[in-house]
């Protein structure tokens, strides 16, 4: 059976719509994709934020049982799924949830670090406090 110029032109026609279409949805839910780890970016930067602000006191206390409140805080969120604080030489000091990154890169001042791997998210804060000469002589004058 011979194939008619009005066939021809209908079968062409159907094909460059499925491509297209199929073109159009790799393009939509690559978008998708890009949009959702923005908002997860945000979201996680925002927690991360948060947890510097309000969690440096149990942070440069050092004490355990601050620590533990802080982690148990920063597990209600939905989202994050560990908790881990390490000291100035980054060791760890106390860590709950699923495992982190040994070793853990490098931080560069008050920077927040972003590590994406391929099912989750990993962020970095530094937590440090700045002393002034004034604060250090009033140290060392009380302790004369």
């Amino acid at each position: 059976m011979r194939a008619t110029v009005k066939t021809k032109a209908t079968a062409f026609t159907v094909l460059i719509l499925v491509i297209v279409s199929f073109l159009y949805t790799l393009d939509s839910i690559r978008t998708e994709k890009r949009i959702v780890r923005e908002q997860v970016y945000k979201r996680a930067q925002a927690i991360t934020t948060l947890a510097t602000k309000t969690l440096e006191l149990p942070v440069l206390s050092g004490n355990r049982q601050l620590l533990q409140d802080a982690a148990g805080f920063l597990r209600t969120f939905p989202e994050v799924s560990s908790v881990g604080f390490y000291d100035k030489n980054r060791f760890p000091i106390l860590q709950t949830g699923a495992s982190f990154l040994v070793p853990l890169p490098e931080a560069h001042g008050d920077d927040l670090v972003q590590i994406e791997h391929e099912n989750s998210f990993t962020f970095l804060a530094p937590v440090f406090t700045i002393q002034s000469q004034e604060d250090m002589d009033l140290i060392h004058d009380s302790g004369t």
